[in-house]
C-alpha cells in the first residue's frame, strides 16, 4: 500500500497543498456568502473546495494507520459543531464533517463486506447505501420546517467512495470526473464550476507532505466560521457619561448594555 502511494503518480502537488488551497478557496466562498451579499465570483471558486476534501477523504480511508479514529475524529468533530450551531442559530444543516462521516461510513461498509462471506459481501454495503440515501434524501422531505439536510447531499456523500474504489489514477480520476458530473446534475447551476477541481487533483503526487497539520484542517473549519459570523453579527459600541463608560454590544440585532462605574458593572 504504501509502494503504491509514493510510485501512483509523479505530480507536483501534495495532499496537504491541495488541502490549504481547499481551505483558501472555502473561505473565499464563506466570505462571499456571509460578508458579500452572495458574491457570484467568490461563491463560484468555493466551489472547488468540496470536491478537493472529497478527494483526500478517499484518500485517508485508504492510507490511515487507524480507521477508527480517522472516523470519529471527523464525527466528533462535525457532531460538535453542529450542535453549536443549532444551539447558537437553530441551525439544522448538517456540516461538511457529517457529510464526510457517512462518506467514511460507506466506504468501511464496503470493506467490511469484501471481507466476510458473500451474503454480508452484498447485505452490508446495500444497507450502508441506502441509510445514507435515507438520512440525505428522504429525511429532508420531512424536516423541511426546521431546514435539516445534508450538505452536498447523496452524490456527495457518495464521491469518495467513487475515487476509493480504484488505486490506478486514471481510474481515480475518470470516477471523480463522473462522481463531480452526477453531483452538478443535482446542484444548483452554480455547481459547474466544481469541475475545475479536477485540474489540481491531476497534479497530486500520492503523497501526504512533510508536515503532520492534520488536525490544523480539523480545527480550521469551524474556527474561520466564527470568525466570519462575528465579523458579520458583533457589534460593539463604547460611550463616554459623565460617571463612567457604557458598552454596548449587538448580537444579530440585538443590543445589550452594560455600565461601569469605579470598577462596578451592572448588565
Amino acid at each position: 500500500m504504501s509502494n503504491l502511494r509514493t510510485t501512483e503518480n509523479k505530480g507536483i502537488f501534495s495532499g496537504n497543498m491541495l488541502k490549504i488551497f481547499a481551505l483558501v478557496c472555502m473561505t473565499i466562498d464563506h466570505i462571499g456568502l456571509y460578508l458579500m451579499e452572495n458574491s457570484y465570483p467568490m461563491r463560484a471558486i468555493g466551489r472547488l473546495a468540496f470536491p478537493i476534501f472529497a478527494y483526500m477523504i478517499a484518500e485517508g480511508c485508504k492510507y490511515t494507520h487507524n480507521r477508527t479514529r480517522y472516523f470519529y475524529t471527523i464525527f466528533i468533530m462535525g457532531l460538535a459543531f453542529q450542535t453549536v450551531c443549532i444551539l447558537a442559530d437553530d441551525n439544522y444543516h448538517m456540516n461538511i464533517f457529517i457529510t464526510f462521516s457517512l462518506s467514511i461510513l460507506l466506504i468501511y461498509s464496503l470493506d467490511y463486506g469484501r471481507n466476510n462471506s458473500e451474503t454480508v459481501q452484498w447485505q452490508f454495503p446495500i444497507l450502508a447505501v441506502l441509510f445514507v440515501l435515507f438520512v440525505s434524501e428522504i429525511m429532508p422531505m420531512f424536516l423541511g420546517d426546521i431546514n435539516y439536510g445534508i450538505d452536498y447531499g447523496f452524490f456527495g456523500i457518495v464521491l469518495p467512495l467513487m475515487v476509493y474504489l480504484f488505486d490506478k489514477k486514471e481510474l481515480k480520476l475518470i470516477m471523480f470526473t463522473v462522481g463531480l458530473i452526477l453531483l452538478c446534475l443535482t446542484r444548483d447551476a452554480i455547481q459547474w464550476w466544481s469541475m475545475f477541481a479536477v485540474i489540481p487533483i491531476v497534479f497530486y503526487n500520492g503523497k501526504r507532505g512533510k508536515l503532520k497539520i492534520k488536525y490544523f484542517f480539523y480545527g480550521y473549519y469551524p474556527l474561520h466560521i466564527v470568525a466570519i459570523q462575528l465579523i458579520k453579527h458583533f457589534k460593539i459600541k463604547f460611550m463616554e457619561v459623565h460617571n463612567g463608560t457604557i458598552l454596548l454590544c449587538c448580537w444579530k440585532n440585538q443590543w445589550w448594555l452594560w455600565f461601569s462605574k469605579k470598577n462596578r458593572y451592572w448588565g
